[in-house]
């Protein structure tokens, strides 16, 4: 009786309630009886039955949700013991099959994996907010001057003030700029980049310290105590993370700085920087030429927008204040240059160097993830074609054909749990590479874990695989189970055979996807690989030294410091040239424009029109150093008389491209301005060969070489080339340095060549993961077609023993299988091509010299697929030769 209420309540609301009202009825009757045998008449025992009874439509309410409760239970309970029992049955025969599972699993870590990897990437550098209070609305500001070569020229001092009383579009407006100092203290003298700052600019982040605290307000005043601020990974790196250094002094620009507090980690931009100070404790933001000049610029400004104003009022307001600011000064704008200003948002900024590169990645791993489904499936078809009798009989013997569907799901369940588990183990494993290629573009590569959102998203991946592994194999079978036990499968076999045939179809169209996206990025690297730098990096070994202001302001101590330094090491044993200049090639360092004006030009020529070129400043032995050939004329005079006006050496794009057929050597050009109007003139002594000083994917500048000694440049690089091993001169440069000025640091010392292959890590990074997937997907795409085919060739084994008993070729025999594979071929490559060549533009940004749908790329992809495919199909074809036709008909 109890088991059929519990059947009824699980059929709905309809049987319950008919269930309850019918045992309240009978208990009011039951009731009644008894007040009628103590004397009351029928209607008053039945009233006062009710009365004792209670409110029936409250107490059968009750009743009601009491037993679909219970019946709910109940179901649930079946359902997690009917679970148990498909996980079981599942692992079981799992275990019977340690072959197909392990080559499952391995499928999967590799798919689900490579996504898990990749995910992290997009959700710590694309997805996840900025770690700052309220970050998207935090923007960075800029101006834009220049009309023919347009530069981010950022702000000066007095136009920081201007905009900061003229904008009502920001909550706050603060200054950054960077700079390099030598810090003393420490074990030895330690250059550090510096980020100079607003002394409320960690409020407007909204950042909290780890340790002490950061800046208050006034201590970015004329006057105020020197302090600073530690960033996290200095912090760890200097100081091995310990929690006393806050109150610690540290020497720098001769003055004591306290250390007030340290940074948390967040990513800074536009650089990372080792310390922060206040505006006030820098010399030269404090210095008066550059605090009351309005050409003097280089500063940043970061703001947060008003919470009612937005992205597009702030800067159209940001424009009308531009505009009031160059009215207020006509005669300064007009000859020095009109600007434009510009507020993007600061996430824009930090992660658009990063945003093409984990897209493309992301979308790759989803390709290999489709084609490992897609052989997890075929592997499942051919393990569910070898059940299919044991599928008929338990089908014939009563099973449910849904309890037939559960275990199958069961089954790809486990192993996509089980997938998805290794899969989290291999992306932790790679994650400490990916990030460091994701750091080559952006600062917020420090906020890439695996964290909760990507555990959600790997489980999402694994129960939409566990769905394609335990429902995609069954879809086929669709026949009755005893025509299965009649024709022993056959028929569901074909259909399965189809359904194989497909997949491989689909593996092959995308893994030609992939292979023309390796193919464009190995041409793009080879090709890269050729470009002529413009140098000869071998055996040159390349130093930083940035000498401390507060002991160098005179040009002169900058120069006797080179020449000394540049004296001692060129007598060194082995060292055939030396010489010192403000950069290296491709060593990060960005371009130093200034307009570029030639004597004989029309004087009518606006100033903001006049093209930017960059200026250098190097010894006369720099160019010889590195290995820059000098096309005419010849380098610096080293005692030039006083007389005689100061030489300079051009490039060869410069010559050709502002002289042409005219002789640029003993023409004169611009090196110094004062209010537009040249006072510093220049003659051209030499031309240079160019160098791609940016990039080897950049087109060599446009350059003006002067003598450094004229400059007093204090951040400069010492070159030296020797006959063996350059890096055995490292600690030799280190003790002379040290032994002319023991408080200055030598920083950044690497070979000329360890600079050049940096320089292409990113390229080359990237073309080894297209690469590597490429080769994955290609790989199982073969072990699919071999599969099918093998498949193939056992479903006919029958047909084809009785052609070569009626006398058929084996050629001809193994001809007519091969033509299924041929066809299977020319399908997958009719998808693939035209998808590889529409996809392949998303490609074009990180292409050098290589188009999108480059021919010869396409040519090779196709060979290569065609020869693989027929190749992972030729060993199961060939078994048809060794049929023996007795021997099949007699197993028939």
């Amino acid at each position: 009786m109890e088991m059929k209420r519990i059947l009824r309540l699980s059929f709905g609301k309809v049987g319950v309630t008919r269930d309850v009202d019918a045992e309240i009825r009978f208990h009011l009757e039951m009731r009644a009886e008894e007040f009628e045998r103590e004397g009351l008449p029928p209607a008053e025992a039945m009233q006062a039955a009710r009365a004792a009874f209670g409110d029936v439509d409250e107490i059968a309410s009750e009743c009601r949700q009491i037993r679909r409760r219970r019946a709910l239970v109940l179901r649930a309970a079946d359902a997690l013991r009917d679970l148990g029992q498909d996980l079981r049955f599942a692992v079981r025969s799992l275990r019977k099959s340690p072959g197909y599972t392990a080559a499952v699993l391995i499928s999967l870590a590799l798919g689900i994996g490579a996504n898990t990897a990749t995910f992290s990437l997009v959700n710590g550098v694309l997805i996840r907010p900025l770690p700052y209070e309220d970050g998207d609305r935090l923007v960075h500001l800029d101006q834009i001057t220049g009309d023919s070569t347009p530069i981010s020229a950022g702000f000066s001092p007095p136009e920081i003030e201007d905009y900061r009383r003229l904008d009502d579009s920001f909550q706050g407006m603060v200054e950054y700029h960077s700079m390099s100092f030598t810090l003393l203290g420490l074990e030895r003298p330690k250059r550090v980049s510096t980020g100079v700052v607003s002394d409320n600019y960690f409020d407007l982040f909204g950042i909290e310290p780890l340790l002490g605290r950061t800046f208050l307000l006034g201590e970015d005043e004329i006057g105020a105590d020197p302090v600073l601020v530690l960033s996290h990974d200095f912090w760890q790196r200097e100081f091995d993370g310990n929690p006393g250094v806050v109150g610690r002094e540290l020497e720098m620009n001769d003055r004591t700085h306290t250390v007030v507090g340290v940074l948390p980690p967040v990513p800074q931009y536009p650089v990372e920087n080792d310390v922060y100070m206040p505006v006030s404790s820098c010399p030269f933001r404090t210095d008066v030429d550059w605090a009351e000049d309005r050409d003097q610029r280089g500063i940043d400004l970061f703001a947060r927008l008003e919470e009612s104003t937005s992205l597009e009022t702030a800067r159209e307001d940001l424009s009308k204040s531009t505009a009031r600011i160059q009215q207020s000064h006509p005669d300064l704008y007009e000859v020095s240059g009109l600007v434009r200003s510009e507020a993007v948002p600061l996430r824009e900024r930090l992660v658009s160097g990063a945003r093409t590169r984990l897209l493309v990645l992301i979308g790759i791993t989803g390709f290999l993830l489709l084609i490992v489904c897609a052989n997890v499936a075929n592997l499942g078809l051919a393990r569910l074609a070898g059940r299919g009798r044991e599928m008929a009989i338990r089908t014939a013997l009563g099973a449910w054909r849904g309890r037939l569907f559960r275990q199958l799901l069961a089954e790809g369940t486990t192993l996509a749990i089980s997938g998805g588990a290794l899969a989290v183990l291999l992306a932790w494993a790679t994650l400490g590479l990916l990030v460091s290629f994701v750091a080559r573009f952006t600062t917020r590569a420090a906020e890439i874990r695996i964290d909760s959102t990507v555990l959600l998203f790997t489980l999402g991946v694994s129960l939409a695989t566990a769905l394609v592994l335990g429902l995609l194999p069954a879809l086929p079978d669709r026949a009755r189970p005893m025509d299965r036990l009649r024709d022993g499968g056959v028929a569901s076999q074909r259909g399965g055979l189809r359904t194989r045939s497909t997949l491989v179809v689909g593996q092959l169209a995308v893994s030609i996807v992939l292979l023309v996206g390796a193919g464009l990025l190995i041409r793009s690297f080879v090709r890269l690989q050729q470009v002529d730098p413009g140098f000869r990096a071998e055996n040159v070994l390349a130093a930083r030294i940035s000498l401390d202001w507060s002991n160098y302001r005179e040009d002169a101590r900058v120069g006797a410091f080179a020449d000394s330094l540049l004296r001692r090491v060129e007598a060194l044993p082995g060292v055939t040239a030396a010489g010192v200049g403000n950069k290296v090639p491709l060593s990060g360092q960005g371009p130093t424009r200034f307009p570029l004006q030639v004597e004989a030009w029309p004087e009518a020529v606006s100033f903001n029109s006049l093209p930017r070129v960059d200026f250098q400043a190097v010894s006369r032995g720099y160019l010889q150093t590195i290995g820059v050939p000098l096309v005419h004329g010849r380098l610096f005079n080293r005692q030039r008389p006083d007389e005689e006006p100061e030489e300079a050496v051009v490039s060869q794009t410069l010559a050709e491209r502002h002289f042409g057929d005219q002789e640029a050597i003993g023409r004169q050009i611009c090196w110094d301005w004062e209010n537009a109007v040249c006072v510093h003139w220049l003659d051209i002594v030499g031309i240079a060969g160019d160098v791609r000083h940016y990039g080897l994917d950049s087109e060599a500048p446009e350059v003006v070489y002067l003598p450094f000694e004229t400059t007093g440049w204090r951040d400069f690089r010492l070159v030296a080339r020797n006959r063996w091993d350059p890096t055995q001169l490292a600690d030799t440069i280190h003790a002379l340095v040290h032994a002319i000025d023991p408080t200055q640091a030598v920083v950044d010392v690497r070979t000329l060549a360890s600079a050049r292959r940096e320089s292409m890590a990113a390229p080359r990074i990237t073309m080894l993961l297209m690469g590597v997937f490429a080769v994955i997907a290609l790989v199982i795409t073969a072990t699919g077609i071999a599969g099918v085919i093998a498949y193939a060739v056992g479903q006919r084994t029958h047909e084809l023993g009785i052609r070569i008993a009626l006398g058929a070729r084996r050629e001809t025999i193994l001809w007519l299988v091969l033509r299924r594979a041929l066809i299977l071929i020319a399908i997958g490559l009719g998808i693939g091509v035209p998808a590889a060549l529409v996809l392949s533009r998303f490609l074009s940004d990180m292409l050098f010299q290589t188009p999108p749908q480059d021919p010869l790329t396409l040519i090779f992809v196709a060979g290569l697929a065609v020869v693989v495919a027929l190749a992972a199909c030729y060993v199961p074809a060939r078994r048809i030769t060794a049929i023996d036709p007795m021997m099949t008909l007699r197993t028939e």
